[in-house]
């Protein structure tokens, strides 16, 4: 059974998926509960795990792989940007959010109609999501991380949400400001 949402124009999915058992779901939080208690939670992580995540069959916790993705999604901080590689995204979110270089309608995160979106996760070092977002929770909007893991390096995202857009100052580039 498949229900569907819409929260802050985002249409969500809400998969009742048999990968975890619901009265195993709500023990999740007894050890990973500090991954949603911040002030801004993605919605599939307050609703169930089994939406993104699913058991391998292997005793959890006591063997770290008990639990996989539901679908493709990268590891690192670098990755190619097509269907494939973010699969569980899309699962939820438009993919058009990283295929469109231009509109208005795929993204808030745009300087007029520029997809500031496909600016970052298209090309030879396209980013990863998880680069700048935590897919589980964050204390800014948006899910956007305070620092970003750049080797050793902890780097500040400075990030600043305004009424019509925000600006980021992360040590990859400088002060940059969008407006929608």
């Amino acid at each position: 059974m498949i229900t569907g949402i819409l929260i802050a124009g985002i249409a969500l999915l809400n998969f009742d998926l048999p990968s975890i058992r619901p009265e195993s779901e709500d023990k999740c939080t007894d050890c990973h509960g500090s991954l949603v208690q911040m002030s801004t939670v993605h919605p599939p992580a307050e609703m169930k795990c089994g939406i993104c995540h699913a058991s391998t069959g292997k005793p959890h916790p006591g063997d770290a792989k008990g639990f996989t993705l539901t679908n493709s999604f990268p590891a690192g901080l670098y990755a190619k940007a097509d269907a494939d590689t973010f699969a569980l995204c899309w699962d939820c979110h438009d993919m058009d959010m990283i295929l469109v270089d231009s509109s208005t309608a795929v993204t808030g995160f745009r300087n007029g109609a520029l997809n500031l979106h496909s600016v970052h996760i298209r090309g030879d070092k396209g980013r990863s999501c998880s680069a700048c977002h935590n897919v589980h929770a964050a204390s800014n909007r948006h899910l956007v991380r305070d620092k970003v893991k750049f080797g050793n390096w902890s780097m500040p995202m400075n990030y600043i949400v305004q009424d019509e857009g925000g600006s980021c100052a992360p040590g990859c580039h400088g002060v940059k400001e969008y407006k929608r």
